[in-house]
């Protein structure tokens, strides 16, 4: 399991991220820790040279194969940025955190809000969120025809 530090996020902007494929995880005493891919074009040093300019700091890192990556990479920023739009998906409350506010659990799809001290499962399907809904369970939930991230309480959804 990989918990992600929000502060690391934030020290990174989504198009450097997306662009070089970059994770960024933690920041301890300043530092910042970033996984990178495996590649050899992405290791050179001509781009550690840029990442270190661009974020203008110095990182340590850690590697992993680009393709699976890149896809928690592309996760990670449309979760923690997205803006709240309008959803097909009836919300009885609509929650103002983003994924990155809340705490990490075991569960990469598990994070723990400590305002109401619920869990929040992210749903990846309309039967996923709606199974969560007939539980009374709080979800984030990712439309990616609008790609809007939505955090709260949902409705079940009707079929018409």
């Amino acid at each position: 399991m990989l918990n992600v530090d929000a502060a690391a996020i934030q020290l990174v902007p989504e198009s450097v991220a997306r662009e070089h494929c970059v994770l960024p995880v933690a920041l301890a005493d300043g530092k910042l820790k970033l996984v990178l891919p495996t590649t050899a074009d992405d290791l050179s040093d001509k781009t550690i040279e840029v990442l270190r300019f661009v974020l203008g700091r110095d990182f340590d890192y850690e590697t992993a194969p680009r393709d699976q990556l890149c896809k928690i990479v592309d996760l990670l920023y449309l979760a923690s940025y997205s803006e709240i739009q309008n959803c097909d998906v009836r919300f009885r409350f609509k929650c103002p955190k983003q994924w990155a506010d809340l705490q990490p659990t075991a569960d990469k799809l598990i994070r723990h809000c400590d305002t109401c001290n619920h869990d929040v499962y992210y749903c990846y399907s309309k039967e996923e969120l709606n199974e969560r809904a007939e539980k009374n369970q709080c979800v984030a939930f990712c439309d990616y025809d609008d790609l809007a991230v939505t955090l709260g309480l949902p409705d079940v959804i009707q079929d018409p």
